[in-house]
């Protein structure tokens, strides 16, 4: 989108000026041993898609201080809504059906009946005029950037991939804690989070038998696309990713 609401300079001149559009500088930097850690670890809260991690917006159901605080009549259901590259679907028209799925068990579940809901579902929302009035005063920073890589993005290295997938390892935790206990563990490298809320283990709970099927075999894919580089018995990103070159 060529709109962009909010000041976001530091965000701009981190992605444009030193990057360069390269993922791979901010990503390969956090790694644990690598020299720049402590300023990528810092920088990475600039980019406002990544400053928080999944573990920051689920702190309230993973953090037992904060789980004291939830009411008998408090949070009663966490529903994922996932999607993973599959060959015979595209991602964004799943992703764009189990939202829609998503609403309409929420609507369903405060009372509304199919023809309310239908109602809401048709719907087209318009731009307000103060909006408008903003978009026509601000443009996204890319527009105007003379980076020339943007309509043809830099593909993150394997470094950068495992470096990413260790600095945001307890996020892949909690994503290994949303999995049913006792069933064969195929990912044993990546442990689950202790003292949860029972919630986070039931996030594909609704929904079709379909939809709680993709929701978990999703969950499983992320782990298993990850699971060499949570390894770290295997050693630092830099062995892992030059025996992945070896072989």
């Amino acid at each position: 989108n060529e709109v962009c609401f909010g000041d976001q300079d530091e965000e701009k001149l981190l992605l444009h000026d030193e990057m360069k559009y390269d993922p791979n500088v901010l990503a390969e930097a956090l790694c644990e041993d690598s020299p720049g850690y402590d300023s990528a670890s810092t920088k990475v809260k600039l980019i406002q898609h990544a400053n928080l991690a999944l573990t920051d917006w689920f702190d309230f159901v993973i953090n037992p201080k904060n789980q004291s605080i939830i009411t008998p009549d408090g949070v009663q259901t966490l529903m994922a809504i996932t999607t993973e590259p599959r060959v015979e679907s595209n991602s964004e028209s799943r992703l764009d059906w189990h939202t829609q799925q998503a609403v309409l068990k929420i609507y369903a579940d405060n009372g509304l009946n199919n023809e309310q809901i239908g109602l809401i579902l048709k719907h087209k929302p318009q731009l307000s005029e103060d909006k408008k009035s903003k978009a026509e005063k601000k443009t996204h920073s890319s527009t105007t950037s003379s980076v020339t890589n943007i309509v043809n993005p830099i593909p993150l290295r394997k470094l950068g991939e495992c470096c990413l997938a260790r600095y945001f390892r307890d996020d892949y935790r909690l994503i290994k804690t949303m999995l049913p206990e006792g069933e064969v563990d195929t990912i044993a490298n990546v442990s689950r989070l202790e003292d949860v809320n029972p919630l986070v283990n039931s996030v594909c709970n609704w929904g079709s038998n379909e939809l709680r099927m993709s929701c978990l075999a999703d969950l499983e894919s992320m782990l298993h696309r990850r699971a060499l580089f949570l390894e770290e018995s295997r050693g630092s990103c830099q062995k892992v990713v030059a025996n992945l070159n070896d072989s």
